[in-house]
């Protein structure tokens, strides 16, 4: 990744008054907002910076991660694109590109795949890498004709531009691949990975927060991490909670993060609020949620299976040791392949021998994800 797409990437000593230049990598995402994929961003694009210069382009809005990123030496361009196939936005993308020497674009989901691959292809950079994340909500469309437009749109970019398109999953590879039949040699499973949690700090902050919230020292406290969009069980969670409330069981619900919708957050939390009172605290969106899985017994996880690619919130929490309770999920499935202290509970399982049941795993151990 040497050669085309050098000119004004930044310089590393080689030795003997000779400079090697750094090959310049773009990252297109749609947003870095709090969540999965800005989190996954913060935590992996640091880490390359001594063989890359690296760059990331929102297309969306930039984000609340955004600040953090450029404190970290990563370059964040914010460039709105009236629409993904749009010329003006393509050739100001490319512009972009070329001004910087980039050798390398990576692409994320439908939109930036499509955008970022062809605006890679009129900057003439050499490397096109894109990125599949989650399955069904992949394409969009509201209706199966406009759902197939965008699947023929994507596979034409693809086959023709793309060098490689990457999967957090095997589960999101083979939804893919079974709808969108570019080469095979084209798709790779990458799995996601998490940076090792920080040592805790002294003190028992999991007490403390019992005590804010008047919660009893010895009640179970569930988390449930994540961007609260359609598919990630919510309704399921507050109806889990209700019956755990029916049952006598002292139990507390601590969910962190956001839909991002002020309104939709509220009728959350009424739905909360009607479903189990005052046993389910939303703590907000957070720029590090991983202070919250220190106080957590349990990390539980309600996603609807056809949503998730590989959810990082499971690899999050074991990388802390935590169990996992979670519905049905196939991406899941794969983590318990090397983290087995998950349990997979059915819709219709009882919620107390459920609980007895996860807490009865043995630990796992938790450098199998580090």
């Amino acid at each position: 990744m040497t050669g085309a797409g050098t000119k004004g990437s930044s310089s590393l000593p080689a030795g003997r008054g000779r400079t090697v230049r750094r090959p310049v990598l773009f990252r297109v995402v749609n947003n870095l907002g709090i969540g999965g994929i800005a989190m996954r961003l913060r935590q992996v694009l640091p880490l390359l910076r001594d063989a890359f210069e690296i760059h990331v382009v929102t297309y969306r809005e930039e984000g609340e991660l955004a600040p953090l990123l450029r404190e970290q030496g990563i370059a964040v361009h914010h460039l709105p694109l009236p629409g993904k196939w749009h010329p003006s936005g393509l050739y100001r993308l490319a512009r972009l590109l070329r001004k910087h020497g980039t050798s390398l674009v990576h692409t994320h989901s439908f939109g930036g795949n499509i955008s970022g691959v062809l605006a890679a292809v009129l900057a003439g950079v050499p490397v096109r890498i894109a990125q599949v994340h989650v399955r069904s909500q992949h394409w969009y469309g509201k209706t199966e004709l406009r759902r197939k437009k965008q699947r023929l749109e994507e596979y034409c970019v693809h086959s023709l531009f793309t060098r490689k398109i990457l999967f957090p999953s095997r589960a999101a590879l083979e939804y893919f691949a079974a709808r969108c039949p570019v080469a095979t040699d084209k798709l790779l499973v990458v799995h996601n990975g998490v940076r090792p949690a920080d040592p805790p700090e002294p003190g028992n902050a999991g007490e403390a927060f019992r005590v804010r919230h008047g919660l009893s020292p010895g009640c179970i406290l569930l988390g449930l991490v994540g961007r609260f969009a359609t598919g990630k069980g919510l309704d399921f969670a507050f109806a889990f909670m209700e019956k755990l409330d029916r049952a006598g069981r002292d139990v507390c619900l601590v969910l962190v993060g956001s839909s991002g919708e002020a309104r939709r957050d509220e009728e959350y939390m009424a739905r909360a609020g009607a479903a189990a009172p005052g046993r389910v605290i939303f703590v907000g969106p957070q720029a590090d949620p991983y202070p919250f899985y220190r106080l957590f017994d349990a990390l539980f996880f309600p996603s609807e299976s056809w949503g998730e690619a590989l959810p990082g919130t499971v690899l999050e929490a074991a990388m802390h040791g935590l169990p996992v309770l979670s519905r049905e999920n196939a991406p899941v499935r794969e983590i318990a392949g090397f983290y087995p202290a998950i349990y997979f509970m059915a819709d219709d399982d009882d919620p107390v021998l459920t609980l007895e049941r996860l807490f009865a795993l043995p630990p796992a151990d938790v450098r199998a994800v580090a």
